[in-house]
């Protein structure tokens, strides 16, 4: 969608999410460079307050893929920006390896939002009221797994013990990652969001007359800067980090 046909509320929304987690990394190379504690910002309500912003991404991604699909799948559109965001994907695994070797992001937020986007193509036809109960049984499906006889007969045997399938949630121990969001239960957030945009955007929707009342964005620049944000959040990903972890070595090495 370009600017005349965007839903505002989408890229505000959106905008807001991605100030939250640069605010996030913020805090966090304050602990990777000695500044606070690491222990605090890992754990406890900063774990949680990290965990709400990557469930938020997820939840508007569903939503704009409605809002996308009601208006008629364009595949040169949805290619480009699959391959971008798995491309993205890519290079952050590749970027975090270099850093942190074992620790790398090996299936982070871009890897979950990248199968997302083709775990889409399959489901978004669905009722409303079976995309909200497919979203809570891949909420609730790793603990009833655990939980279940089943994997306590697999305990042993090796193809459940082992990483490489911990990008299901079907792994019950520590992957090391810096940042891991396993498909079950993360993927649920997406699926919310899809069935959220089912219930709000009915098929073929106009989105020419916004649905807020904001004001033009030409005369208001600050508003005109969010939307901004929201429109380009996977470059603003990209790219704040590196911009942050420079902020702080160049901080590092003059005091």
């Amino acid at each position: 969608m370009n600017s005349t046909t965007r839903i505002r509320l989408l890229d505000f929304s959106r905008s807001v999410a991605v100030l939250a987690m640069v605010f996030y990394h913020f805090v966090y190379d304050l602990g990777d460079f000695g500044y606070v504690n690491m222990i605090t910002v890992i754990n406890g309500s900063w774990k949680l307050f990290a965990q709400s912003i990557g469930c938020s991404f997820l939840f508007i991604s569903g939503l704009s893929f409605w809002v996308m699909a009601s208006r008629g799948i364009s595949w040169p559109k949805y290619t480009k920006r699959l391959v971008f965001l798995i491309a993205s994907a890519v290079l952050v695994s590749g970027v975090t390896y270099i850093q942190f070797r074992s620790a790398f992001i090996f299936f982070g937020i871009l890897h979950l939002l990248a199968a997302c986007s083709i775990f889409a193509l399959i489901i978004y036809r669905l009722p409303v009221i079976v995309l909200f109960s497919l979203a809570i049984g891949l909420y609730v499906a790793p603990d009833f797994y655990f939980s279940s006889d089943y994997y306590s007969d697999k305990i042993n045997d090796t193809i459940f013990v082992q990483k490489y399938i911990s990008w299901t949630g079907l792994y019950n121990g520590r992957t090391g990652s810096v940042d891991f969001y396993a498909f079950m239960p993360w993927s649920a957030a997406f699926v919310f969001g899809l069935g959220f945009g089912k219930l709000l955007v009915k098929h073929n929707y106009s989105t020419r007359i916004s649905p807020l009342s904001f004001k033009e964005e030409k005369t208001n620049k600050p508003f005109a800067a969010l939307l901004w944000i929201g429109r380009n959040s996977l470059l603003v990903y990209l790219i704040h980090q590196p911009l942050l972890y420079a902020f702080f070595l160049g901080y590092k090495k003059l005091f």
